[in-house]
């Protein structure tokens, strides 16, 4: 007759039971440290989260272009990522890692950063984690509402050299006649303080995140 473990014996086996990298916490900690550090690559990610959860794909970059890339947990929205890199050939050194929500409706993502920041955030809340006001683009094109600076705050300090954190905002779906004549004064190609009134009466959300790795010089 088969024995059932005792309770100290029983709690020893599952402390020291290993946990498969895909249900680990930090590997949905998006940083630029651990997985996705500067020198990562698709072998690399495919030993750390699973060669079945990695596939080589053709990634969307905005205004009708794409690059060679990959993408990690392609079937699960709420866990895909997706890398494009400085070595497109070979795979290696990421340029950018992506979380990608739909501009459409408040999206969600299983990633966050280390302060925070994740897909549905509002910009009222985002001045609050960052402590002040930030910069970003004006609305209504394929790069609108991209942050373009954390004017020194909490989420400049979030990444060492050479990452930075960025995201991009949208006001939603139909405005309203009133959203319409606020959306009207921060459109186009124009760099906005989210201090703005017009930005701050539209609280528009986070609908994308990426880690932006720049060139060590």
């Amino acid at each position: 007759m088969q024995r059932l473990l005792s309770g100290p014996l029983l709690f020893c086996c599952l402390v020291m039971a290993p946990i498969p990298a895909a249900t680990q916490p930090l590997t949905r900690l998006l940083s630029c440290e651990g997985p996705l550090r500067p020198d990562a690559s698709a072998v690399g990610l495919a030993k750390y989260f699973g060669a079945r959860n990695i596939r080589n794909a053709d990634i969307y970059i905005g205004e009708g272009n794409s690059e060679p890339g990959t993408i990690v947990f392609d079937t699960s929205p709420l866990d895909r990522i997706e890398v494009l890199w400085i070595d497109p050939e070979a795979r290696t050194r990421p340029r950018a890692v992506t979380v990608r929500g739909s501009t459409l409706s408040p999206p969600a993502s299983h990633w966050h950063t280390r302060r925070g920041l994740a897909l549905g955030i509002r910009l009222r809340e985002l001045e609050r984690i960052n402590r002040r006001p930030f910069r970003l683009l004006g609305f209504g094109w394929d790069y609108g509402g991209t942050t373009m600076s954390w004017a020194g705050g909490t989420f400049d300090a979030e990444q060492p050299a050479p990452c930075r954190t960025r995201a991009r905002l949208e006001t939603g779906g139909l405005l309203t006649e009133e959203r319409q004549r606020w959306d009207r004064q921060v459109a186009g190609d124009i760099e906005f303080s989210s201090g703005h009134l017009a930005m701050q009466a539209l609280d528009p959300y986070v609908y994308e995140i990426w880690l932006d790795y720049q060139p060590v010089r």
